[in-house]
């Protein structure tokens, strides 16, 4: 083999060389290349993830102040709502206790004025015919005994003949508003009421408003007391809980217990013997802390979105001389329940992934 031959066949071995050398460097390039580029589309991807949580994260919240929002808005109409009608109680029967047929209806040695009697009949009378508000209009010495008493029965007035009149001395109310200095006003916890010593059906929910009046010598010769009806509230309350089925609106007394539930089976159970623990408080004692523990508030808990307010009965923002102050105030509550907000959650989830 020649120079020249051996030369040629020494070229072509180089230049394979070369061709392989550069084919493998080429794919160690690509290979790199790829790397670089799924790296930083895991990058990218990795950006985009957290980017979209933290907007979800940062939209979910704003949704749950809207929400809570919403809430501390319905509990504030309640409030205006109960003592919207509180006032209108106290004011009747502060009216009342002032004038000129109470104050004369007994005279020094606490014979009754028949004249001043008549006038106040006719007065209760008119006002159980005109308006639905009472269920009951008393007036009771200050002994205890029912010196007038006018009824509504089965949408009836009705004047309760003296014979059938009792003595209500022992009663918590009759006790609590005797003691009240004059132009105070004594305002009962919510029940249902009773005759008889029997719950009356259909539930007729109610609680009591009290005044002390006295004669023209200031001394206190009764009370008047007018039993309210409650149903006008818890009817003005329901019309606000059918506005958003999401936020369950209720009402609760000092220990818990519903006055307005979700349901009706769990309402007035501390009038029932043997129902005592079915309440708020019991279903829901982590809740129930937290609301016990200032007057008004929002919390997320395991059970979903809440928020209460307590309603006292001698809101002085809205009247004076009241009693009742820490013993007898009413607790709405607003809740929106854990399912309703998961649903709501993904729903935003797939308004953001789409």
């Amino acid at each position: 083999m020649t120079d020249i031959e051996k030369n040629k066949k020494n070229d072509k071995k180089n230049h394979k060389g070369f061709l392989a050398e550069n084919k493998s460097h080429t794919s160690s390039l690509l290979k790199r290349a790829r790397k670089t580029i799924a790296m930083y589309l895991i990058l990218l991807v990795s950006i985009l993830v957290i980017l979209g949580i933290l907007f979800y994260t940062s939209i979910k919240g704003m949704r749950l102040n809207d929400l809570q929002n919403q809430q501390r808005a319905m509990l504030h109409n309640v409030h205006d709502v109960i003592n919207r009608d509180i006032k209108m109680i106290t004011d009747d029967l502060k009216i009342l206790a002032a004038g000129e047929h109470a104050t004369n209806l007994f005279d020094n040695s606490g014979n009754i004025n028949p004249k001043e009697k008549q006038a106040l009949i006719r007065h209760f009378l008119l006002k159980s015919e005109i308006t639905d508000m009472y269920y009951q209009l008393r007036i009771l010495d200050k002994e205890g005994m029912e010196v007038i008493r006018v009824d509504q029965k089965n949408g009836k007035t009705v004047l309760i003949p003296d014979i059938e009149l009792q003595n209500e001395a022992e009663e918590l109310y009759f006790k609590e508003t005797i003691k009240l200095n004059s132009g105070e006003v004594y305002i009962s916890e919510m029940d249902l009421a009773v005759s008889n010593g029997r719950i009356v059906y259909p539930h007729m929910p109610t609680f009591r408003g009290g005044i002390p009046f006295t004669n023209e010598a200031g001394e206190k010769m009764g009370i008047i007391v007018f039993n309210f009806n409650a149903d006008i509230i818890l009817q003005d309350i329901s019309l606000f809980d059918n506005i958003d089925k999401n936020k369950d609106l209720m009402l609760l007394d000092p220990r818990g217990y519903w006055l307005k539930g979700t349901t009706t089976d769990v309402e007035w159970a501390f009038m029932y013997p043997g129902r005592e623990s079915v309440s708020f408080a019991h279903y829901y004692p982590e809740e129930w802390k937290q609301i016990m523990s200032k007057n008004s508030g929002t919390f997320a808990s395991q059970e979903g979105a809440i928020a209460f307010k307590k309603i006292y009965s001698n809101d002085t923002e809205t009247f004076e001389n009241t009693q009742g102050g820490e013993k007898y105030y009413w607790i709405a509550v607003s809740m929106v329940s854990k399912e309703v907000l998961t649903r709501e959650n993904l729903n935003l989830l797939r308004t953001i992934v789409a």
